[in-house]
């Protein structure tokens, strides 16, 4: 264990020396950080069955402590993370190469008061240095905050959770924590959940705004609600997973200026499972119905990823094909809002290594190969096309908002780019996880018109450790 948390102090303090030293490096840290930890991830333990995990699931265990001293009904829980991040043009830049790094540290405590009861508060501290302050983006900063505190009420196979909570349904293409992110989000409100193996949750929340030095609020009344199952479709292998969404937001403007409310619902469902554990497949389709200022809402969004494994072959590999469309607005003036919106989702690694694309208005063909070279060690490779769903809507950022404006008439072409990622993931005892990524994107002349960077290189590595003390 001692050795475990010299590792991560080591590393934070390796983030701090590179981030004060830029120069030469600065302009090629992303190579250098993407290779080089790529090849020690690789070097470690021997040969095994991997266990794939999906982003944006967190791999790892928590580490549990035990005090004798400690009552039952206490519990201590914490994570580490530090991240070392390297881009060739931050904030789609070209020339602009940073270096930086990211700590989250988080802290909480567990009260089972009673047999029906349990309470759970855990505050986040989250800084970026060796980033000038007007370049810290809201979701890297966010001094020594309230992240949760919600109240669990529990009876049999009901459980009611009121206040500050996470949110992750499914992939979490629609609702998540978005987790890679320094902050990651939770929500506020209510989440009734209702059976044990199969589910329903019925919840009713705001999403939390962070505010780097004051404390975290959500906006008036809550806006985001839902009911969500998960049920078991014959064996324990698939599921079915339908679900409806409701976003209600007061002051919106629409593409003519014309302010009112938002009034959408977002319905379909994700179908996850295997068979044998050889071949895998995840899909999920959703429609959008409503209004917006006035205009209608007439939107939808769908994709399907399959993976096949052959668990027998050296390295393990798992072969995978995947297809992302998101609906975008036409050609005609109409009062259609034709733009899928993506909600709240955890969009880490689903258009590219990045994090540039959100889920509207796109196409993705992606093709992918897991790998397990080592004990506790998986490596992933992809490559992606990224196209436009249509070239007389804008291209949209991770956030959801419009990146590069459609010009009048329209992209001459719908390419956005070619993508290549290589990831790797190692899992030293279970609980120190380290992660490290680089991702390359060639961009089309749809964004370089619009006086970004067409070529970019993104690359980190990460340190994270959890850990729980109780009796």
């Amino acid at each position: 264990m001692r050795r475990a948390l010299a590792a991560v102090a080591s590393c934070l303090g390796w983030f701090s020396e590179v981030t004060v030293r830029r120069g030469h490096f600065r302009r090629n840290a992303a190579w250098a950080i993407g290779l080089v930890t790529l090849v020690l991830c690789v070097g470690y333990g021997r040969a095994q069955t991997p266990q794939y995990i999906e982003y944006p699931l967190l791999a790892g265990t928590t580490h549990e402590y035990h005090w004798s001293s400690l009552p039952s009904w206490l519990k201590f829980d914490s994570e580490i993370r530090g991240r070392l991040d390297g881009q060739t043009a931050y904030n789609n830049v070209s020339g602009d190469g940073e270096v930086y790094g990211l700590t989250r540290v988080r802290g909480g405590v567990i009260l089972d008061a009673t047999n029906y009861l349990t309470l759970h508060l855990q505050f986040q501290d989250t800084h970026a240095p060796g980033l000038a302050s007007n370049l810290i983006a809201s979701n890297m900063h966010d001094t020594f905050d309230l992240r949760e505190g919600w109240v669990e009420l529990h009876q049999q196979h009901v459980k009611l959770y009121v206040g500050r909570q996470e949110l992750k349904f499914g992939g979490e293409r629609l609702a998540g924590v978005s987790d890679f992110t320094n902050n990651s989000r939770t929500f506020d409100g209510i989440d009734l959940r209702l059976g044990e193996k199969n589910t329903v949750d019925i919840f009713s929340t705001s999403v939390v705004i962070t505010h780097p030095t004051s404390l975290d609020t959500h906006g008036g009344g809550l806006t985001f609600h839902g009911v969500y199952g998960r049920f078991n479709a014959g064996n324990k292998e698939t599921s079915v997973q339908p679900f409806l969404f409701i976003k209600a937001l007061p002051h919106v403007r629409n593409s003519r200026g014309q302010q009112g409310n938002e009034l959408a619902t977002t319905f379909g469902a994700e179908v996850q499972g295997n068979v044998r554990r050889i071949f895998e497949f995840d899909g999920m389709a959703a429609l959008q119905r409503g209004s917006f200022a006035g205009d209608s809402i007439e939107a939808g969004a769908f994709y399907i990823k399959a993976f096949y494994a052959t668990p027998h072959l050296p390295w393990s590999p798992r072969f995978g094909g995947e297809y992302d469309w998101a609906s975008g607005n036409s050609a005609l003036p109409s009062q259609t809002v034709g733009t899928f919106d993506q909600q709240y989702p955890s969009n880490h690694n689903a258009f590219g290594l990045g994090d540039i694309f959100g889920f509207e208005n796109i196409r993705e063909t992606r093709v992918s190969l897991d790998l397990a070279p080592a004990e506790h060690v998986t490596l992933l490779i992809q490559a992606e096309a990224l196209n436009l769903a249509s070239v007389h809507d804008a291209i949209y950022a991770s956030a959801g908002t419009s990146l590069v404006e459609a010009p009048t008439g329209g992209f001459l072409s719908d390419r956005i780019g070619f993508g290549v990622d290589v990831s790797a993931k190692y899992v030293f005892r279970q609980a120190l996880v380290w992660n490290a990524g680089m991702g390359r994107l060639q961009g089309a002349n749809t964004l370089s018109l619009a006086g970004l960077a067409q070529d970019q290189t993104y690359a980190y590595l990460s340190l994270t450790y959890r850990f729980r003390i109780e009796k």
